[in-house]
């Protein structure tokens, strides 16, 4: 095995280890706040949601600098380590806005990692020789798995006893954040272009490059669309698992940890089969017949009681719109302003997920809209409208891709 492709191993082992560290804490916050009562078993979803994005929108004029005018390797392995030190915060937190304020602290470190670790995709796969659009893939199966692991053990772990100081899911995801940290350490490519700056410049230098990337059309096409995306995913997984802790749900601890498990296991999936053309304009097509299959999901979900296998069709056809226009928006950013790039796509994808999170965090905890089901009919209209508008506007390359098998 060649240097470059351990550097991209270990790159891939941080980015997963830290995806098994956050949603081992998310999932820990919200089963936490869901058990307080009715209203927050409901709405807890969305609040913790909610608390996790916020850093990544207010940080990212600062976090997209760091990435670009730094080395992106010591930006990864200093996050890791504010990561870990935000993660012991959770040992005093009792009260519940102290867990939101541990969970906020931690997000604050993630929002600096995650930009960077994008940033470096596009180096790794140049050095690697390899095309961006597999390197994504194997990513994005990364977070997946990373996503299945951190649910097992944020799920499992709650309420089991212990001598420890920390509750035992924050000790395995302290775990998990060391071994992150340790995994960045190696992390550097040749391909990877910096741009030092001095601090003033480089805030600027965010806003400056989020207007080159709105105003070059594929960009904004490819961000806008995975904003709305991903605002729909997590929202759509909100009321699917949150419908599993209702105590008239039967078996339900089995239920929510199957159905976490068949939506990362589907989205690792859905990842893989995206990679599998490499040509970006053929993966993007991909993308409107995910939308379709977005839709069957949610509507199946409303026709059963149990969700866990409409999640392993949500998770599929997550990763199979996902890498495509990841893909395909880092290829449209310039090379110089891939930190500031990845910036831009993750206060994108966060501005819509907090808004749709919040919107439905007040239906739900005022009761204007009630159970799972009703959850997800909503969500139905926003995404019939979506997958019509993928539809159109990827028309071209739909007949591209049909046209070539």
């Amino acid at each position: 095995m060649s240097s470059v492709s351990i550097r991209l191993a270990c790159l891939w082992v941080s980015q997963t280890a830290r995806v098994v560290a956050d949603w081992c804490l998310r999932v820990f916050v919200w089963l936490e706040l869901a058990r307080l009562g009715e209203r927050q078993l409901n709405s807890a979803w969305y609040l913790v949601t909610a608390v996790y994005v916020t850093p990544f929108i207010l940080l990212a004029p600062t976090n997209g600098a760091l990435s670009n005018a730094l080395r992106k390797r010591w930006v990864l392995v200093a996050s890791s380590a504010f990561c870990l030190g935000a993660t012991g915060l959770f040992a005093a937190s009792g009260e519940p806005w102290l867990l939101g304020l541990a969970l906020f602290l931690v997000a604050a470190g993630t929002a600096v990692y995650s930009p960077t670790r994008y940033a470096l995709l596009p180096a790794a796969a140049e050095d690697a020789r390899i095309p961006l659009s597999r390197v994504m893939g194997w990513n994005e199966m990364g977070g997946a798995a990373g996503i299945v692991v951190g649910a097992i053990l944020g799920r499992y772990l709650h309420g089991v006893a212990w001598a420890g100081p920390l509750p035992l899911p924050v000790a395995a995801a302290l775990l998990f954040g060391i071994l992150a940290l340790l995994a960045a350490l190696p992390v550097r490519f040749a391909a990877d272009v910096s741009r030092p700056e001095s601090p003033a410049r480089a805030v600027a230098g965010f806003f400056r490059d989020a207007r080159r990337v709105f105003a070059d059309p594929p960009a904004r096409r490819s961000l806008l669309g995975l904003a709305l995306l991903m605002a729909l995913i997590t929202a759509g997984s909100g009321a699917l698992l949150g419908g599993t802790l209702d105590p008239k749900f039967a078996d339900g601890k089995a239920a929510l940890l199957r159905s976490m498990v068949l939506i990362a296991v589907g989205g690792a999936a859905g990842s893989w089969l995206a990679a599998l053309p490499g040509n970006l304009r053929r993966c993007l097509a991909l993308v409107p017949f995910a939308g379709t299959g977005l839709l069957a999901a949610l509507g199946w979900a409303t026709a059963v009681r149990d969700p866990s296998w409409p999640c392993l069709l949500l998770g599929l056809m997550t990763g199979l719109a996902n890498v495509p226009l990841r893909a395909f928006y880092q290829a449209s950013v310039p090379a110089d302003a891939r930190g500031n790039g990845m910036a831009v796509m993750n206060t994108a994808i966060f501005v819509s997920t907090t808004l749709l999170s919040a919107a439905m965090f007040l239906l739900t905890y005022f009761r204007v809209v009630g159970e799972a089901t009703a959850q997800l009919r909503l969500l139905i209209v926003l995404a019939v409208a979506a997958t019509l508008l993928a539809w159109w506007a990827l028309r071209r390359m739909v007949r591209e891709l049909v046209f070539s098998v």
